[in-house]
């Protein structure tokens, strides 16, 4: 399974409810960095990676769920 980085994070506080929301759209997806943050935010960004071919659910869900400031990825990559 490949992933995909698309979106970037500061705090593990802002990631919580978007975490809860893509489980339960059974996005596959994984944040990178959650523990470093915790001990070294705001130098350590969280990174979330989902699934190639859960990438267009997965922005169109964080884009509802009003997390679209976040958004990292662009398909100029």
């Amino acid at each position: 399974m490949k992933l995909i980085e698309i979106a970037r994070f500061t705090y593990p506080n802002e990631v919580s409810v978007l975490e809860s929301i893509l489980q339960s759209e059974d996005v596959r997806h994984f944040f990178r960095n959650m523990n470093s943050a915790v001990a070294y935010a705001p130098i350590v960004p969280i990174i979330l990676e989902v699934a190639e071919d859960d990438l267009s659910r997965a922005l169109e869900v964080m884009k509802e769920a009003g997390f679209g400031e976040y958004i990292s990825y662009s398909e100029d990559k």
